[in-house]
């Protein structure tokens, strides 16, 4: 399995990389919660207003790379697993990737860095539909600007693609975990490489192989 470049449990709210072991910059609107085996505490719930800001910026990440992690949605609504693209003021265009989770619907982007809207973000938005109060392990495969695989319980989760872009950009907005998100996460980790079909299966049971 392909390197891993960070990783949350989301285990109490200092929410740490333990890859790196920086803690997060902020936390807020945050509170534990049972995870997906029935665990107290064990999981981390958003409001919708919550976030947390996590210490790594990654802005130097390029395809391939995989997200993934255990999500809950407990609310029809958009809500970002992870994301950097968030724009600092002052700045003109979007720059960053993202993984979130849009009316039940998986989804994932990058950004180009060279403006607003449809005409600088590719996305995919997965076939697949979420059940609300269900857990569920996703995973966004990353190969290339146009060339993802979204998976759903370890399921390739099909899906279209919208919008334009060149390559991947970045800017010097932080990693945020759960902006925007109603509900819960888990296991959330970024690994250096393209995971395949039989890597994310095994993420199910144990997150921390590397």
């Amino acid at each position: 399995m392909g390197r891993m470049i960070a990783y949350w449990s989301m285990d109490d709210l200092r929410v740490r990389n333990a890859v790196t072991r920086r803690p997060a910059q902020s936390v807020s609107g945050v509170e534990p919660t049972t995870d997906r085996r029935g665990r107290r505490g064990k999981a981390l719930a958003f409001t919708g207003a919550g976030k947390v800001v996590v210490g790594d910026i990654l802005n130097t990440l390029q395809p391939p790379f995989t997200m993934a992690a255990w999500v809950r949605v407990d609310r029809d609504s958009i809500g970002a697993i992870l994301n950097s693209d968030a724009t600092p003021s002052g700045e003109t265009a979007y720059a960053g990737f993202g993984l979130q989770v849009t009316q039940g619907q998986l989804r994932a982007h990058l950004t180009d860095g060279l403006g607003y809207g449809p005409y600088h973000r590719v996305s995919k938005e997965a076939d697949a539909p979420m059940d609300a109060g269900t857990w569920y392990h996703v995973a966004a495969v990353v190969r290339g600007d146009r060339d993802y695989t979204l998976y759903v319980n370890g399921r390739d989760a099909g899906g279209v693609y919208t919008g334009y872009g060149g390559p991947l950009a970045h800017n010097a907005w932080p990693l945020v975990i759960g902006n925007g998100l109603v509900g819960a996460l888990d296991d959330v980790a970024i690994y250096s490489r393209a995971l395949t079909q039989r890597d994310v299966r095994q993420l199910l049971g144990n997150v921390r192989r590397r």
